[in-house]
């Protein structure tokens, strides 16, 4: 029997409405889910930033920009510290032993690394929360 004989035979067949039980079962798990959407995941992808509110959108750059102060500030102070110590001083001989060229070539791998990190990230975004 191919595709187009089972299709006519099937379509020949008297509608059957589903038992009741089966039916009552259906409804309530439909109202259940309408009743309790903050636990379903969301069908919309989230928001870009630029579609936050701009009230949500100050926030967070004062936010940023007050952690990354703070988090320069300590750093700051770490460094004072370590320099002024027996750690300092042996940490400072050696990067001084260490050729410029080498330590600015470290720096563009953890950028690159960075950025490759960052591209994975915004990867598996699309992959796994736009619609296609």
């Amino acid at each position: 029997m191919n595709d187009e004989q089972l299709t006519r035979l099937l379509s020949r067949q008297p509608l059957r409405r589903a038992p009741a039980s089966l039916e009552a079962r259906v409804l309530a798990a439909i109202a259940a889910q309408e009743a309790a959407p903050v636990l379903q995941p969301s069908a919309t992808p989230p928001r870009g930033f630029l579609q936050w509110s701009l009230p949500a959108r100050a926030a967070f750059l004062a936010t940023a920009l007050g952690a990354a102060v703070l988090t320069l500030k300590g750093l700051g102070w770490a460094a004072t510290d370590v320099r002024s110590s027996l750690l300092g001083t042996v940490v400072g001989a050696v990067f001084d032993k260490i050729p410029t060229l080498w330590l600015y070539t470290a720096l563009g791998a953890v950028g690159m690394l960075y950025l490759m990190f960052f591209g994975l990230g915004a990867v598996a975004y699309r992959t796994l929360f736009t619609d296609r």
